[in-house]
């Protein structure tokens, strides 16, 4: 089932955007980035980038999208899987900055 917009039509209208063929690149997805991702996504945004290097640490837990059994793991791999249950929507994530 995907995430209802309607009431968000008058202010973002997603199936513009989308047909734009734009991207929201984000860079870093801790406190800020996570929850804009996940935000973004929400409203129906298709295509995500995300560029985070970093794993979760216990200290990540009290203000990011994460939880404590995913302490260890990459937090953009955790933020796709996470975006993907709630809404459906596959994001493009990168572990490393590549120039070119």
């Amino acid at each position: 089932m995907s995430v209802d917009t309607l009431r968000h039509y008058s202010i973002f209208d997603a199936e513009k955007f989308n047909s734009l063929k734009l991207a929201i690149n984000i860079i870093g997805v801790g406190a800020t980035g996570s929850r804009l991702a996940m935000d973004v996504a929400k409203l129906g945004v298709e295509q995500i980038n995300v560029w985070d290097f970093d794993v979760i640490e216990p200290h990540n837990v009290a203000n990011q999208l994460f939880g404590n059994c995913h302490v260890g793991y990459k937090k953009s791999l955790v933020l796709a899987t996470q975006i993907k249950s709630y809404c459906d929507t596959s994001i493009k994530t990168y572990e490393k900055f590549e120039a070119g």
